[in-house]
This record gives C-alpha cells, structure tokens and sequence, in this order.
C-alpha cells in the first residue's frame, strides 16, 4: 500500500511541467521547464543523502516512512501555494 501512495505521489511530474509551461510566455518557457527538471533531479539527489542516513540510523522501514512523509509534506505545500486566492 505504501509503495502505491509513495507512486501516486511522484507521478505528478508531468502535471507540473504542464502547469509551469502554463504560467510563462514562450520566450521563457524553456528556462522554465529546465528549472523544474532541476529541481526533480535536485529533490531526488537530497533524498537519496538523507534516507542514506535514515537508513543507517533506523533501517529500511524507517526511510520508507520518512519517504512518504516527506511525499505527504510536499503535497500539502503544493496545494497551500496553488490554492485559488478568494
């Protein structure tokens, strides 16, 4: 189950280069884009550096808790910064 949660969670990256492909002009749209993927590739490398240590402290149940808490925590600060403003 957790390994589902953990899945539905990273699938998100299409949608996100979608939404920020959305929110700039065509000059900048590839700037944009690249900053995104940077981004993912930058999450990935600090989580792998992070559940190294978790892993080490506590074992392999720990990092997968940590993993989904840290998926949980970015979606609720995704939704925090994309909620419509009244």
């Amino acid at each position: 189950m957790l390994f589902v949660l953990i899945g539905l969670a990273t699938s998100a990256q299409p949608l996100l280069f979608g939404m920020s492909r959305q929110l700039v002009d065509a000059q900048t749209a590839g700037k944009a884009l690249a900053a995104v993927n940077l981004a993912f590739f930058l999450g990935a490398a600090l989580m792998q550096s992070v559940t190294g240590a978790v892993a080490a402290l506590a074992g392999l149940p720990a990092v997968l808790l940590f993993m989904a808490a840290m998926l949980a925590l970015g979606v609720v600060i995704f939704l925090a910064y994309t909620a419509p403003t009244p």
